[in-house]
């Protein structure tokens, strides 16, 4: 889609070249070579600015999209790298693996993926820990073809701090989390996460009870 807008607004850019170009050239004519001398400079100079401004246009970096409405993203584009971190951390939202540069939250209303609004993620007790619950996309995939997950902010609920080291938060659900590749894993029965579990070693899965 993005392409065929570039290709659509190149096509305009160069329609609109193509009848200055004639303008200024039917003018010239009607006034001399001298004109015509002229008015070809003046085209040339008229495309040069065109194409500077659209490269300036382009060089503008794009703002994140943001899993939200309108207030959400005013909200998590305020915010500086520094800040978000200190929320993380204040409100123990890393508890269970979360990377705020990598991962993305769905918001079911705008039915929108992007960054994170960490105002939306639930405020746990201090006996409570919280759990993401994130689930596949259909849509996005690593180079080696394991979907991508997503955190939906309905999903995300505090879990007493109690059931931490049995299993009772899942980080990705379906699924299950590489710590060493910080993912989640959908086809976990059939994947190795080097050093944790699925590589028949034995020794390597956290979840094996120690006698």
């Amino acid at each position: 889609l993005g392409c065929s807008k570039a290709k659509h607004h190149d096509e305009r850019k160069m329609k609109a070249r193509s009848l200055l170009a004639s303008a200024v050239a039917t003018c010239a004519l009607a006034s001399g070579p001298a004109a015509v001398s002229a008015a070809a400079a003046a085209t040339v100079a008229a495309s040069a600015s065109s194409d500077a401004a659209s490269s300036a246009s382009s060089s503008v970096p794009a703002l994140p999209e943001v899993a939200g409405n309108a207030d959400a993203t005013r909200r998590v584009l305020a915010q500086t790298k520094e800040e978000r971190q200190r929320i993380i951390d204040e409100r123990r939202l890393a508890i269970d693996f979360y990377d705020d540069d990598d991962d993305e939250c769905y918001d079911a209303d705008e039915d929108k993926h992007g960054k994170c609004d960490l105002e939306r993620f639930p405020r746990c007790g201090n006996d409570e820990l919280i759990c993401y619950n994130r689930t596949n996309r259909r849509d996005k995939f690593y180079s080696d073809w394991h979907p991508r997950f997503y955190i939906n902010y309905r999903r995300v609920l505090c879990y007493p701090a109690s059931w931490e080291g049995w299993g009772g938060c899942s980080s990705c659900s379906p699924g299950r989390y590489c710590k060493h590749e910080q993912r989640c894993i959908l086809d976990e029965a059939t994947y190795c996460c080097e050093g944790e579990w699925g590589c028949d070693d034995g020794d390597n899965d956290e979840d094996e009870d120690e006698e």
